[in-house]
């Protein structure tokens, strides 16, 4: 087998502050859980109105959690972006990587964002992955590296 990279976004369905919060510490606790017993690792970014995530594995357990999460309820219009095969993993660090909307996400906005706006639908894969990249590499609110380490700082 080999290893492939996917990349999706979708746009956030909860509304509530409190519930965001909660629904988000589910998913992250769940992915890691999940893509830990599966392979999977990979980065997710999260700014309230969207969800970008790329995951790294083997191609048929890519897939079986892309088909889990497109039926998931916390959010809709999941726009698969790309899966193609890579010869190495660059979130091989994370479980599930995690960055949210932060100071330094405005920064990466002026770098990844010519618009100033952050809209995944005007982004390539390779945009998109770069930016989660960065995030996640530099985020200081929530880091997993495997499924017994959550942590938030």
């Amino acid at each position: 087998m080999s290893l492939h990279r996917l990349v999706y976004f979708s746009t956030n369905v909860i509304a509530d502050g409190d519930a965001v919060a909660a629904n988000l510490k589910q998913v992250l606790k769940s992915s890691i859980r999940n893509n830990v017993a599966a392979g999977i690792t990979g980065g997710l970014l999260f700014n309230r109105n969207y969800y970008v995530q790329v995951l790294e594995g083997e191609r048929p357990e890519l897939l079986r959690i892309f088909t889990r999460i497109s039926v998931d309820p916390r959010h809709r219009d999941v726009v698969f972006v790309e899966r193609k095969p890579v010869n190495r993993r660059i979130f091989g660090a994370w479980s599930m990587g995690f960055a949210g909307r932060t100071d330094l996400f405005n920064q990466m906005l002026e770098r990844f964002c010519p618009s100033g706006k952050f809209d995944p639908r005007e982004m390539t894969a390779d945009q998109l992955t770069a930016f989660v990249l960065e995030m996640v590499s530099h985020e200081k609110g929530f880091i997993s590296t495997s499924i017994s380490e959550l942590v938030e700082i």
